[in-house]
């Protein structure tokens, strides 16, 4: 689509959904900002002579990846979230205004963002160019006839709370031939993934009181987990001060320290947000653990990194496998969570 019906879409689903006026300008901007100032993208390859490399790709605005799309408004919405714990600009000292890290510089890079995001949403219901350069071409000056204001009102739109239903939302998204009909799927996925991007911080409260569930399952746990995590953390020192190779060991010792280290946090904290953030990050953490193990054990040809892996398995069964958990381990960052009052507190 031409840049200027990207602002208009956004522009019409920015007033449907009702957003402040201030942050509207940077949202429209960023929906023609990916035209202007492309996306790219690292991505690894074997030269021939089977060396690694290294190169950057410019991201496609027609079949996007939806990696991309998820990774962008998730970025967004964590700049928004940030937003609400920073200084106004004019209470802000001056290192944070330096910085651009007062509310109104939070938010209104998290609406730029939020922008593209609807950019690539846009782009993704009509035919490549390199698919069909006429069939697309045709399609985007039909398009340009068509006023965004007059139908969103004849399109069916859904809000949208949680990051599972954005994602979904993202992978829904395919093209049409139609020209209303690619119309009305833009302003679609626009809104409903915009009113999530744009929802109140706080967890729904059902979630919330989910939340608050595991919160308090790992505080009771608490002591359990701060012996796995110091058992975590001496089993790969010991292994590097015993073998010969101290590179390969750092392949068992670094994840083990960093997964141990949120072990502490969450053993320690008494914040429910840091402490189920720091929750949200181990599984990743287990998997490099049991990964680096592996290779020591493989290229040392002994079996004391093994260890590390029994240790993080039986971590994740103890600590990681509640259904309370299972249900909002996706959806921690893309909140704020509250702690609620016990009847004993009470």
């Amino acid at each position: 689509m031409h840049g200027k019906l990207h602002r208009l879409i956004t522009q019409a689903v920015a007033n449907r959904l009702k957003l402040p006026e201030p942050i509207v300008p940077f949202l429209c901007e960023g929906s023609e900002a990916p035209d202007r100032f492309a996306d790219y993208e690292t991505k690894m390859y074997v030269t021939r002579s089977g060396r690694v490399r290294t190169r950057k790709v410019r991201v496609k605005h027609h079949g996007t990846p939806f990696r991309v799309i998820k990774r962008t408004a998730l970025k967004a919405r964590h700049l928004l979230l940030k937003a609400e714990d920073a200084p106004a600009r004019s209470e802000a000292n001056w290192f944070n205004k330096l910085l651009k890290h007062t509310r109104e510089d939070l938010q209104e890079r998290g609406s730029y963002l939020a922008g593209r995001v609807l950019h690539y949403l846009q782009d993704n219901v009509i035919i490549g160019p390199s698919v069909d350069k006429l069939a697309h071409d045709k399609l985007e000056r039909e398009c340009a006839n068509i006023d965004p204001a007059s139908c969103i009102e004849k399109t069916k739109l859904k809000r949208l709370v949680c990051k599972k239903e954005v994602y979904k939302e993202i992978e829904s998204v395919k093209t049409h031939n139609d020209p209303l009909e690619v119309m009305k799927r833009a302003i679609e996925h626009s809104y409903s993934v915009g009113s999530s991007i744009f929802s109140p911080s706080e967890a729904p409260p059902d979630l919330n009181k989910l939340g608050n569930e595991v919160y308090r399952n790992l505080k009771d746990k608490g002591k359990l987990i701060l012996f796995y995590s110091a058992i975590l953390l001496l089993v790969p020192i010991i292994l590097l001060i015993t073998t010969s190779s101290v590179i390969l060991s750092f392949l068992t010792l670094l994840p083990s320290t960093i997964l141990a280290a949120h072990g502490f946090v969450v053993a320690r904290s008494r914040n429910i947000n840091t402490v189920l953030r720091a929750t949200q990050r181990m599984p990743r953490w287990i998997i490099y653990v049991c990964v680096g193990s592996f290779l020591t054990d493989i290229f040392l040809g002994g079996v004391g990194a093994s260890i590390c892996i029994l240790l993080v398995i039986l971590f994740y069964f103890l600590f990681l496998r509640s259904p309370a958990w299972k249900r909002i381990k996706d959806e921690i960052d893309w909140f704020k969570w509250v702690l609620q009052p016990t009847r004993d507190s009470i």
